[in-house]
């Protein structure tokens, strides 16, 4: 490609930007003000930082309740609050000297752009040669699931870092280490997405001396690290000690503790069995993996969908990581003959139909929460599709000889 042409591109895409938050602000910001729920939390955060403030600090948490509830959050509420690590904000810093309405059009832009763009990423890293009108029906249908299209309408980071988690695995796919260590780097921003994903593909890299993606993933790391302390120098400690408080508010149980405990009425021990299994798991198939693309790609899919299945106190749209191991799997069973491409589009209908079914016919108490209700109702399902998803493909490809390539 030129540099004509990829000046052209540049140029197509920050046009887009700019009209899509144009469009943004005028349909959802000219009349009256919404509050995108998570974002707020993050622009007015990097505001208080930015004054030199502690964004961790409670009076912090007690102004934005008073924002957006006109007095502080009931004990029955949501608690907006600063709950990331400090470099997080260091997303959000261009934004926050913007007036809220124009920064929250410009954010929601990005988002869906990162989201279009994760697609993208994951086909190029899968070499999925897509013909335009179906990357194009893949990037609608990716921003229609359940927890991308929830993300999308919080103003999630999530969404954001899932671009840099798919970029960063495409690259990797695609041996393009520099690029692949910052972008996965970045990821970390919200460990719980990669708490699993990261120190696995640390021992990857280790066993397979992909010395130059360890070396650039430290250092972006590390650089994060340093000029977040140039605004909060204690910022770790605070960061630790904001953590174990939230810990106690979530919500939220582990899908897999849902699915033992809720669904099947098994003693509380066996999450804790079943999860100490799906990590050995994902151990022995990293050590399996080698650099095969394949196999990386298959790797970090499976890690991904236990790391869903594994992780608690996050809601279910947080599942939006599981965006890899579904096109992963579609490209798999898109190259078996006919079967493999009637199971990818069964595979994409479930994905995206089942959740909104049971999210609109879920039946809510009148003193619950319809997202914790939702929660228990279908957090363990994507995660448990996907599961049988690469459990066709491993058994497939034992039946054609081809072992776990």
């Amino acid at each position: 490609m030129s540099r004509r042409s990829l000046a052209w591109i540049v140029a197509i895409l920050v046009a887009a930007y700019l009209i899509g938050a144009a469009g943004i602000y005028a349909v959802l910001m000219s009349d009256r003000v919404v509050a995108i729920w998570d974002f707020y939390q993050l622009w007015y955060s990097a505001r208080v930082l930015l004054e030199g403030r502690d964004p961790y600090d409670a009076q912090v948490a007690l102004e934005m309740q008073q924002a957006l509830y006109g007095r502080p959050a009931l004990p029955s509420e949501g608690r907006p609050d600063f709950y990331y690590p400090l470099p997080l904000l260091l997303l959000v810093l261009p934004l926050s000297a913007l007036p809220y309405p124009v920064a929250a059009a410009a954010w929601l832009s990005l988002l869906l752009f990162a989201a279009a763009g994760a697609v993208g990423a994951t086909l190029w890293g899968l070499q999925w040669r897509a013909p335009a009108p179906t990357m194009g029906g893949l990037v609608l249908w990716a921003l229609a699931l359940f927890p991308v299209l929830w993300s999308l309408l919080l103003g999630q980071v999530s969404v954001l870092l899932l671009f840099f988690l798919c970029a960063g695995l495409a690259a990797l796919l695609r041996q393009r280490d520099g690029l692949a260590g910052p972008c996965l780097a970045l990821t970390a921003l919200k460990p719980q997405l990669v708490y699993l994903l990261l120190p696995l593909l640390g021992l990857w890299a280790v066993v397979n001396r992909r010395w130059r993606f360890l070396l650039s993933g430290a250092a972006t790391a590390i650089g994060l690290t340093a000029v977040a302390a140039l605004f909060l120098p204690p910022w770790p400690v605070l960061f630790w000690r904001k953590v174990t408080t939230y810990a106690a508010i979530s919500p939220f149980a582990a899908p897999l503790q849902v699915l033992c405990e809720q669904w099947l009425g098994l003693p509380a021990s066996w999450p804790w069995v079943l999860a100490a299994l799906l990590l050995g798991l994902c151990l022995a198939l990293w050590l399996r993996t080698g650099v095969d693309p394949r196999r990386l790609a298959r790797a970090a899919g499976v890690t991904l969908v236990v790391s869903a299945l594994t992780i608690p106190r996050i809601g279910m749209i947080n599942q939006l990581t599981l965006l890899w191991p579904v096109l992963v799997v579609l490209k798999e069973f898109w190259r078996q003959r006919r079967w493999g491409r009637i199971a990818a589009l069964a595979v994409s209908a479930a994905m995206l139909v089942v959740p909104w079914a049971i999210a609109a016919t879920v039946a809510v108490p009148a003193d619950a929460h319809r997202y914790e209700v939702e929660h228990q109702a279908m957090a363990p399902l994507l995660p448990l599709l996907l599961g049988a998803a690469f459990a066709t493909l491993w058994a497939t490809s034992r039946r054609h000889g081809a072992g776990h390539e």
